[in-house]
């Protein structure tokens, strides 16, 4: 007779990876043995596309989700929605993440820790389903090698479909809210 699995909803999926970005993949894996098949893949695509952002969850954040490790995941699941979202620091309140459109319009010092932030293949992903006028302007503050090889890989990258886009403008101004709430970014 098989253990039953414990599945979660998208939502406490989305909670689960947010806590769990900081801990080393065997742990992930360990504390995720207990969840169905299709919430350990949706949990471990989230905490990849969190690492591949920068995010990082806060000390408080972690040691609150530490008490419910040495429970069963019935648990773990009935608590998660009491877990709040981790900050980066917990001192600093979190604020209201930037739209596509205003990120598009930020200064260029801003644009350009935006672009020393985020992960190549996430700009390249951005760039492809961005106005023409964004593109321009990030290729203009690239060295002109670079900017021919990010337009190369452009040129090369298929188009993606309208949720795709939204998907990946999501995680490009979810990025730029972390680097506000650094105080990288002046909000």
């Amino acid at each position: 007779m098989s253990e039953a699995k414990v599945k979660l909803a998208t939502r406490q999926t989305n909670q689960l990876a947010r806590l769990l970005v900081n801990f080393r993949r065997e742990t992930v894996m360990l504390l995720l043995q207990g969840f169905d098949q299709e919430t350990r893949l949706n949990a471990e695509t989230q905490i990849n596309e969190l690492k591949a952002m920068g995010c990082h969850s806060d000390e408080g954040s972690l040691n609150d989700f530490a008490d419910f490790l040495y429970f069963d995941p019935q648990t773990m699941t009935a608590a998660t929605p009491n877990i709040l979202r981790p900050e980066l620091r917990s001192h600093i309140h979190v604020g209201v993440t930037p739209s596509f459109e205003q990120v598009v319009q930020w200064d260029n010092e801003s644009l350009d820790q935006l672009l020393q932030a985020a992960a190549p293949d996430l700009t390249i992903q951005v760039l492809t389903c961005s106005p023409q006028s964004f593109i321009e302007r990030v290729l203009n503050r690239l060295s002109s090698e670079d900017a021919e090889r990010v337009r190369q890989q452009i040129s090369e990258t298929q188009s993606v479909d309208f949720s795709e886009m939204q998907k990946i403008h999501r995680m490009y101004c979810d990025l730029a809210k972390n680097l506000m709430e650094q105080g990288l970014i002046p909000s």
